[in-house]
């Protein structure tokens, strides 16, 4: 449906965005991710038709969008600050970009009630009520029914949850999801935050200093990260600078690579690299075992757990060795500030490429 193709923006005369090329699907909810100030609202901008690019075209529909103007490109258009009208009630806010199209009155009153119900607010109690009076998920509601009810072809978010509680922003980012689905929309969804992308995406486009570093599901950039900046940014940040790299051959045809590091030796199954290997990642689930001695001449650290805390529904533990900490889930028994060597499973380390730093 959407194709954006090797879109550049400078400003200053410093590069923003760099050769940016991706396509969203019909029906795909596709999120824009990365750190702050690395142009993921400026080109949600240019989609827009808010600001044009130095060099790229926006297509949609098999059409280039260069010379439609933003209200004539039938995109619904949702900011972090909600932007809603203090000076009007509740219907009258859902009700505005339908009397821009010149909606009948019947239409309009129809549709605004309709869409009220669709984003879980009951038309007969808030069509009236006064919208500086409403919580903080109350208008993140109104500001969506404004968006929705114009029937967009296309809709973009700009960090609309931002502004919410964490626990507020969960429940409203999996209520948005699924009312996408349900409607059959089309998304392109801006924010830093990987939890909200991970609950909204069918794919994510992962941006830094102006370009994509890596595309693909949620689930592929988790357990398949192209490069330490987006494993760090995934929350991955056991990364050992390797060395020295062997590649070996088995008597069975496979082949080895092993890389030496500051804390150990690593050997992992060829297919378990990158194209380029200068980190070894050893995944919050590596741990096999913790015992006093091992035999191990590789994949096993040599250290002593400094501290524990409860995420995500597992004990995480805090590893201590001489190349810097270790984070690790890991629900057995813990002893703290005891020397014990960690056995890692080999089919959870993997080695990547530096990537983009920080």
């Amino acid at each position: 449906m959407l194709q954006i193709q090797n879109i550049s923006k400078n400003y200053n005369d410093a590069p923003l965005l760099r050769d940016i090329s991706f396509d969203v699907a019909d029906g795909e909810i596709v999120c824009l991710l990365g750190p702050s100030g690395t142009g993921k609202t400026t080109l949600l901008r240019i989609v827009a038709g808010l600001e044009n690019a130095d060099a790229g075209r926006v297509v949609f529909d098999g059409n280039n969008l260069k010379n439609v103007p933003p209200h004539a490109r039938g995109f619904g258009l949702m900011f972090q600050d909600l932007a809603l009208f203090p000076h009007k009630n509740v219907f009258e806010n859902v009700a505005f970009g339908l009397r821009m199209q010149n909606a009948s009155a019947h239409e309009i009153a129809t549709r605004v009630h309709k869409t009220l119900e669709l984003v879980g607010l009951d038309a007969a109690v808030f069509a009236k009520r006064d919208v500086n009076h409403l919580s903080g998920g109350e208008q993140q509601r109104v500001a969506l029914a404004r968006t929705l009810a114009p029937r967009p072809r296309f809709i973009m978010f700009d960090e609309p949850l931002g502004a919410l509680d964490r626990l507020l922003r969960q429940e409203l980012a999996n209520e948005l999801r699924a009312l996408l689905k349900r409607l059959g929309l089309t998304a392109l969804y801006v924010t830093h935050d990987q939890d909200e992308a991970f609950a909204l995406a069918d794919r994510l486009i992962l941006l830094h200093r102006g370009k994509i570093q890596q595309s693909g599901t949620p689930l592929e950039l988790y357990t398949q990260p192209t490069s330490a900046f987006v494993a760090r940014f995934m929350g991955l940040n056991n990364l050992v600078e390797i060395r020295e790299l062997e590649t070996s051959e088995l008597e069975t045809g496979d082949w080895k690579l092993r890389a030496r590091t500051e804390v150990g030796v690593f050997e992992i199954a060829k297919e378990r690299a990158g194209k380029e290997n200068e980190f070894v990642l050893p995944r919050p689930r590596a741990i096999e075992r913790v015992v006093e001695h091992s035999a191990r001449a590789e994949n096993v650290l040599r250290g002593k757990i400094v501290g524990t805390q409860w995420r995500g529904g597992h004990q995480q533990i805090v590893v201590e060795t001489r190349a810097g900490k270790f984070f690790f889930e890991w629900d057995g028994a813990v002893e703290l500030n005891r020397e014990r060597f960690f056995e890692l499973d080999a089919r959870e380390i993997q080695f990547i490429a530096q990537g983009e730093k920080t």
